[in-house]
């Protein structure tokens, strides 16, 4: 649940991800940090998806 607070709000406020971060967030590796990022980490945290 910290990574969706953490996203949400760094996505809110366009905050730069360190290489790391980036590499982390961008679960449907497009190269870039996006709500769609987001709303796959929230179907994998309430078990609606099983994989990135």
């Amino acid at each position: 649940m910290t990574d969706l607070s953490e996203l949400s709000i760094a996505l809110v406020e366009k905050n730069e991800f360190t290489e790391t971060q980036h590499k982390a967030a961008d679960v449907d590796s497009d190269g870039a940090v996006t709500l769609s990022d987001l709303a796959r980490l929230c179907q994998y945290v309430s078990k609606k998806i099983e994989a990135f």
